[in-house]
């Protein structure tokens, strides 16, 4: 695999704008060898130009410099050796004359004492720089028939590029092992970096300039991450000291008092030594960061004073739990952390050899040595040794010393990386739904079908109010392709378990399969084939307890941990303003809000199985039950309003205000829809009301979708209403197409209207449905899009577990500081595109993180 595409693929999304720019460089290779290239064809043409057969053999004067005649048949040894002028300008000098070359048969020395900085080497010895030895001459120097012309007192000469003495192509080299410098071209050795500076021509120097300043780029955001980490794990440290004064004050209490304990308060120790050892090994070579970090780490550990707390076993288990999410996260940080030094280490070695393969020119020790040893991010010591640390740590606090079994739980080893089995699981449950299917569909339209089932209409509608949001999940999974495709680090922004989170192609398997039994329902309803033992508008019911069934099945099989994940999600969305909302509470509820004619019709199914499907139109119909149709269709929007008045209140952000008036004018409206359904007229006051408000709706929606969900519609962009970084780049116009279909399915609202005879109510409500799921969709793409770009902007790729204890540091003059920041806090966080996040800050909302070294999705495995 090309290194290029291996970065693409393994690079942490998010820090994307902060590795080496590797693609650049290569393109800047390219332009010097076109530029080579085409110096090397003038100077042919003009060498061509003024040739003649007399002056290859003519006398060189005195400083002159000759060439051979350009035929391949001639002899080295009976040709005259012309060094050519350098094309490419690199030529370097030196006042000492040599000894004849040729006629002496003596080789000139081209390292001379007067130029160190520069000499000539042959490929062959590229690498150890070992003298090279000639072949067996074909004939001896005595015998030749003419003697070629010397080298009078001429410069000491580099060759770079193409244009070199004939003589050399020639001589046939055994290529050095770990080279790869054309073995037929002489090759420039520098022993400074300055001296590279000063000899290479422009295009060289662009190199060179770009390379310096990505280094630079790379060494200030590794130092960054660095001191993090380290302040990072001086708190860890302190957090583990508490931890262990509470264990033995919490067993203290068990022994003295049994199972009873009184929530006396325990004052932790102070900290005793504040990581200066820790420190004190984490050495830098070469760079000024070590002090920094030292003083970060000894200011953030001194003069705190931890706060009393409860000797409860449930804060001390609930404690020890948290701090274990917290070492686990912290873990996942360094290992990016480490894959990030080693990537670009890696960048800038492969860069300087692809340069030195198409210049000549060996300047990797010199570049090495004076620019790249000298760096924090050249050395992977550190990083290793914060990782060994943390490792025995976790050994020794939560796996009894078993530093193996540690390892694995960090590294989280063995997860399986194909899928054949659960891709082929998916296609068999689909490919059998789809014959059941066409064959409901062919039954339901014959004549004698609806004869012998009177309520065939309404039985459509019951499985199409549960076909609705199977057939959503399915499509959801197509969000996840994608996603995973563009590497959308969803599992970042979805807070998801790396240990438990599916694959996008396991994620196919439960939607399929009740997808599947749910086209078998629908078949067996309308077929007749156990009409005498079951009565067709059982085969619903019958549905849904295989889905109760499934989602609820406490056994450890069909990814129970995904399952429970998605169930307790659920549940915290029906309780919302308890606890803070996270990027997936509101996803999730948008969601819903795109189910609402499932929702709405939850009290049409239960009415249905009440009165044994006595007369369902008349007493099941919503429009009778005008008040619980509004109750369960608001629902959604009233937990997003909610949602958005819990995020106020926690980040005092007006924004979050603005979002709520959205879902309020949407609960408004579904008010006055059923208002107007309920008295049954077809053009009253009420539906002159109902339509303003859903225009209004329909048009604060469409803006929030574009310009706040979206992020799009910003000015400066290259490309006319999107917005200046694009993951779909590639198919620019699907963020066109987005936009004009989001708006125009915002006001589907339309259908409901009584204009012209089309389609009866329930069949518009279907249709309705079908278009708004579709619509959730799209939005999906481009919603998470936007959080990716937004979390981008901020290299944000941990997961921010709060810390169980907290410390009560020493006051400070800070007041204007502390103005500062409770003014940043009521703003919206902007990006570099000036797009804003309407997400809690970093801090503010717990993340998870995903390996980019490892796969995009993991098997399950026991989870913390």
């Amino acid at each position: 695999m090309k290194f290029a595409r291996y970065l693409d693929e393994t690079q942490i999304p998010e820090w994307k704008k902060k590795y080496i720019d590797y693609r650049g460089l290569k393109k800047l290779i390219s332009a010097i060898q076109r530029e080579r290239a085409s110096n090397t064809n003038t100077s042919k043409m003009s060498l061509k130009s003024k040739s003649s057969p007399q002056a290859y053999f003519r006398t060189p004067v005195r400083g002159q410099i000759t060439s051979t005649p350009p035929t391949a048949h001639i002899r080295a040894s009976e040709s005259s050796v012309r060094i050519p002028p350098n094309a490419n300008g690199l030529l370097s000098s030196t006042p000492h004359a040599h000894q004849n070359y040729g006629a002496n048969g003596q080789t000139p020395k081209l390292n001379s004492k007067k130029s160190p900085s520069v000499r000539m080497i042959l490929p062959s010895t590229y690498e150890d720089e070992e003298p090279f030895s000639l072949p067996p001459p074909a004939k001896s120097i005595d015998d030749r028939d003419e003697v070629a012309p010397r080298v009078t007192k001429a410069s000491t000469i580099s060759y770079v590029g193409d244009n070199r003495p004939n003589v050399f192509s020639r001589i046939s080299l055994r290529r050095s092992k770990g080279t790869s410098i054309d073995h037929q071209s002489p090759v420039m050795v520098f022993s400074t970096y300055a001296s590279v500076l000063a000899a290479v021509g422009p295009a060289e120097r662009r190199f060179f300039d770009y390379l310096d300043a990505e280094v630079d780029k790379a060494e200030k955001f590794y130092q960054e991450r660095f001191q993090e980490a380290v302040v990072r794990l001086a708190a860890l440290k302190e957090q583990f000291k508490e931890l262990a004064g509470h264990r033995n004050h919490y067993y203290a209490s068990l022994k003295t008092s049994g199972w009873q304990w009184k929530a006396m308060p325990y004052v932790p120790r102070l900290p005793v030594q504040a990581l200066e050892d820790t420190v004190s090994s984490l050495t830098r070579r070469g760079t000024a960061a070590t002090a920094d970090v030292e003083d970060v780490v000894v200011g953030a550990t001194e003069a705190v004073h931890p706060l009393p707390f409860s000797r409860d076993p449930d804060t001390y288990h609930s404690a020890k739990k948290n701090l274990k999410h917290a070492v686990l996260e912290y873990y996942r940080f360094l290992e990016l952390l480490k894959n990030y030094q080693a990537l670009n280490v890696t960048a800038i070695r492969k860069s300087i050899k692809k340069f030195e393969k198409a210049t000549k020119i060996v300047v990797h020790v010199v570049y090495n040595r004076d620019r790249v040893d000298g760096l924090h991010i050249s050395s992977e010591k550190d990083i290793k040794k914060m990782i060994e640390n943390m490792e025995e740590l976790y050994a020794s606090r939560f796996e009894g010393g078993n530093k193996k079994k540690a390892r694995d739980r960090l590294r989280m080893l063995g997860l399986n990386k194909t899928h054949h089995f659960s891709t082929f699981r998916s296609g068999i449950h689909l490919g059998l739904a789809i014959p059941a299917l066409v064959v409901g569909i062919y039954n339901v339209c014959q004549p004698e079908t609806r004869e012998q089932i009177p309520l065939w209409g309404t039985l459509l509608e019951a499985y199409a109010t549960l076909a609705i949001p199977i057939i959503f999940s399915l499509l959801v999974g197509l969000n996840v392709l994608v996603w995973s495709h563009k590497r959308l680090n969803y599992v970042f922004i979805f807070e998801l378990d790396l240990r438990s989170v599916l694959d996008p192609r396991m994620y196919f398997e439960i939607p399929s399969f009740l997808c599947t039994t749910l086209a078998y329902a629908f078949m067996l309803s309308f077929c007749g084939l156990f009409d005498n033992h079951v009565d067709p508008t059982l085969w619903p019911a019958i549905w849904m307890g295989v889905l109760v069934l499934v989602l609820f099945n406490p056994l450890p099989i069909f990814y129970h941990k995904s399952r429970f994940w998605l169930i307790g999600n659920w549940c915290k969305l029906l309780l919302p303003g308890f606890t803070p909302v996270e990027f997936t509470d509101f996803w999730m509820g948008d969601q819903l809000c795109s189910m609402v004619f499932t929702l709405g019709h939850l009290y049409f199914l239960a009415c249905l199985y009440a009165t044994d499907w006595d007369d369902p139109m008349s007493q099941c119909n919503l429009t009778n039950n005008w008040i619980a149709g509004i109750l369960l269709t608001s629902m959604p929007s009233f937990i997003r309003l909610i949602q958005c008045i819990k995020r106020y209140a926690d980040s005092k952000n007006y924004i979050h205000l603005i979002n709520g008036g959205k879902y309020t004018s949407s609960i408004v409206q579904y008010s006055l829809y059923y208002s107007w359904r309920s008295h049954g007229a077809l053009s009253n006051w009420r539906m002159a009301i109902w339509i303003l408000f859903a225009i209004f709706s329909s048009c604060y929606t469409s803006s929030w979708d574009l310009s706040m969900d979206w992020s799009l519609l910003q000015k400066g962009s290259a490309r006319p209403l999107l917005r200046r970084e694009l993951v779909y780049g590639d198919r620019v116009y699907v963020y066109y197409i987005a936009m004009v279909t989001n708006v125009l399915i915002r006001f589907v609202w339309i259908i409901y209207l009584p204009i012209g005879p089309g389609f009866n109510h329930i069949a518009r409500s279907i249709v309705a449905a079908t278009l708004e799921m579709l619509r959730r969709v799209q939005w999906n793409f481009f919603r998470v899009e936007n959080e990716h770009l937004g979390n981008a902007d901020q290299y944000r790729v941990t997961r921010e577990v709060p810390l169980p204890y907290s410390f009560d540091h020493a006051p400070q003059d800070d007041s204007d500081d502390d103005e500062n920041d409770g003014k940043e806090e009521q703003e919206v966080t902007p990006t570099r595109d000036n797009r804003e996040s309407f997400v809690e800050p970093s801090g503010d909302r717990p993340r998870s993180v995903r390996m980019s070294s490892l796969p995009t999705g993991f098997n399950e495995s026991e989870g913390v």
